[in-house]
């Protein structure tokens, strides 16, 4: 049985992994565990995965972050910047909810 390729859009994350055990030049790698079509997830995996670097102040943006939207039949969206801006918002938020 073949996979079925989506018919709605979804998004694509990869971030650049650094430190031990990566080269030292970092690792581009899967941000998410398949395609995901709700903006929330995709920020709630985002957060997850640099939740260490954002404990110390260290934001992700676009020299370690690439988040895309695929829609079937159009071109590949670059949506890196609206997903840095909202985690920066998140994080924000936390802190002055904090």
């Amino acid at each position: 049985m073949s996979a079925r390729y989506p018919t709605e859009p979804f998004y694509v994350a990869h971030r650049l992994f650094t430190g031990a055990p990566f080269p030292a030049d970092g690792t581009w790698g899967d941000v998410l565990d398949g395609p995901v079509t709700e903006d929330e997830a995709v920020l709630d995996a985002i957060t997850e995965s640099f939740k260490d670097e954002i404990a110390v102040g260290d934001l992700p943006d676009r020299r370690n972050l690439r988040v895309w939207c695929i829609t079937p039949d159009q071109p590949v969206e670059d949506c890196t910047s609206w997903a840095v801006r909202e985690i920066d918002a998140r994080v924000y938020d936390q802190g002055e909810a904090a």
